[in-house]
Formats: structure tokens, C-alpha cells, sequence
């Protein structure tokens, strides 16, 4: 899906990835270049991965919190900057 819509930042929520090395992270995203970042697992769930090309995309700010990753990216084509978080907490009933 990220090659048909040619997707420069992704995110992957409920990854259930302990560990996101290189050659997970090229497995998800399907080509180079590439960066990433993530917010562990907490027990047996969650995992957020967030993966950009860093041809399009400069990280700035990131922040990664016990149920969130949050990133801040400025576009080097025209230095256009937005904001993602991607937040996953557990279920307390």
C-alpha cells in the first residue's frame, strides 16, 4: 500500500514490534532512504513505528512518551512544517 500511494511518512500503530532495527524497519517501508522512530511496546501490545524519507521530509522536534510519538517535520522542497502523533493506550475497564 505505501508503493501504490507513494507515501514519503507513514505511521504504524499496534506494530506488537519489540525492537525496530534497519532491516524491520526496510521491511516495512519497502525502500531506501529511510528513518524512523518508535514508541515501545507496553507488555504485549502497542508499538507505534513513524517512518519518513528523508529526501522529502527533515525530522525536528520528536517527542516519544509512554502512550504517544509525536514528530514535527519541515518539508526540504518548500520548508512547509506539520505536526504527527500517533497515541496508543491500553484498554482499562
Amino acid at each position: 500500500m505505501l508503493r501504490t500511494f507513494a507515501c514519503d511518512v507513514a505511521i504504524f500503530q499496534e506494530s506488537k514490534i519489540e525492537v525496530v532495527s534497519r532491516p524491520i524497519a526496510i521491511s516495512l517501508w519497502g525502500r531506501r532512504p529511510i528513518e524512523w522512530l518508535y514508541l515501545l511496546l507496553v507488555g504485549h501490545s502497542g508499538g507505534n513505528i513513524v517512518i519518513w524519507d528523508p529526501q522529502v521530509w527533515e525530522l525536528g522536534d520528536s517527542c516519544i512518551g509512554l502512550f504517544s510519538v509525536c514528530c514535527r517535520f519541515k518539508s526540504l522542497e518548500d520548508n512547509f512544517e506539520w505536526g504527527l502523533i500517533g497515541v496508543y493506550g491500553p484498554h482499562n475497564y
